[in-house]
């Protein structure tokens, strides 16, 4: 692959190692137990010791891994999206950081009136010298911790240990999310999103109060495609392990191998079969209507995207409890038949060489 291929597709990231928090404030959301109850901060939060902001900066961005990005949207006019609004005033005004993030947090607070959704505290941080795409800019970042673990404090007395116990936040497991970044404004920033919600009526993060979608970019486009070949192995394929495992294993090499996606010449070598391929079409129509998405003919092949989803990609075959087949190449190699002496299917398995 060449170098300059390489770097391009390197770019398409968000670097905080640099990044500086410049301002942060927190403000509390109570459930329903509570009465739904809001508590304003009025003050910034000291940033002064090196190892809180240390602390602090892995909490904000440690669950942000995916490589997939985001922007505010609305079905008239991006301003009519308040979050949109008021990121916005924020960035434009960051001397006014205080008052806006009450602003946020008060939004926040009128999607947030459901049973099923948690209390927590809500961080509300200014970043300074964060990149993305090669550009340096700043962002706002908003987080909300749900979830409160218990941990052992040990206390040492001049003659023995004596144990307290406390509740804290896990700075390793981010329970929302969002960072904006300053930049692509006109279409509607550009932001990474996090929510560990399973609750489909507590999913108010990323649909109501943010109003986000998708950037459709060639990670999203690589990660779609993929998924939608395992899903078509899995659900339209016939019920036979063989051909389900060679075509997923073909699939995965497909795009192991290509720098670009290219519909006529996956068909050609990945479909081969005129019944799978009109088949495939059908299935890719459905999945393309059900996502709200176009359905593609050509784009670049994020190797990124297509690294991280080899794992799911595994073509096993499992025979009762006693063995599983790994199909890494040419599935011809594969026989399947049945004994009649013993009543058992089998497989035959053909190879050159013995490592």
């Amino acid at each position: 692959m060449p170098l300059i291929f390489e770097i391009a597709k390197l770019l398409n990231m968000l670097n905080t190692e640099n990044t500086i928090i410049q301002q942060l404030i927190i403000h509390k959301i109570d459930n329903h137990i509570n009465d739904y109850n809001l508590f304003l901060s009025s003050a910034l939060v000291d940033l002064r010791e090196e190892i809180i902001r240390h602390l602090l900066k892995k909490y904000f961005f440690h669950s942000f891994k995916d490589e997939t990005f985001y922007q505010f949207e609305h079905d008239h006019d991006l301003n009519q999206n308040k979050a949109y609004k008021i990121i916005g005033e924020i960035f434009d005004n960051p001397s006014s950081f205080i008052e806006l993030s009450k602003n946020l947090v008060q939004l926040l607070h009128q999607y947030s009136q459901q049973p099923q959704i948690k209390a927590g505290e809500v961080y509300i941080a200014y970043f300074n010298d964060c990149v993305v795409d090669d550009e340096m800019c700043d962002a706002v970042g908003i987080f909300k911790s749900e979830t409160k673990e218990s941990y052992l404090k040990v206390k040492q007395q001049p003659q023995s240990f004596n144990l307290n116990n406390d509740e804290g936040v896990n700075i390793n497991k981010l329970d929302k999310g969002v960072i904006v970044l300053n930049t692509e404004r006109e279409h509607g920033f550009k932001m990474k999103v996090v929510d560990r919600t399973n609750n489909i009526e507590a999913k108010y993060w990323l649909n109501t109060f943010l109003k986000a979608k998708i950037i459709s970019d060639d990670y999203y486009h690589t990660q779609q495609y993929m998924h939608m070949c395992k899903d078509f192995a899995l659900e339209a394929l016939p019920d036979d392990k063989l051909e389900r495992a060679g075509f997923i294993n073909d699939s995965s090499q497909y795009f192991q191998e290509n720098q670009q996606f290219d519909k006529a010449s996956f068909q050609e070598k990945v479909l081969q079969k005129p019944e799978i391929i009109e088949a495939f079409e059908n299935y890719q129509e459905d999945y393309a209507a059900n996502k709200a998405q176009p359905s593609l003919e050509n784009f670049d092949i994020e190797p990124k995207a297509v690294k991280k989803l080899k794992p799911v990609f595994k073509s096993v075959i499992k025979l009762d409890k006693n063995f599983h087949i790994y199909v890494h190449g040419n599935k011809d190699m594969i026989k399947k038949g049945f004994d009649d002496a013993s009543g058992m299917h089998f497989y035959q398995l053909f190879y050159s060489d013995e490592d």
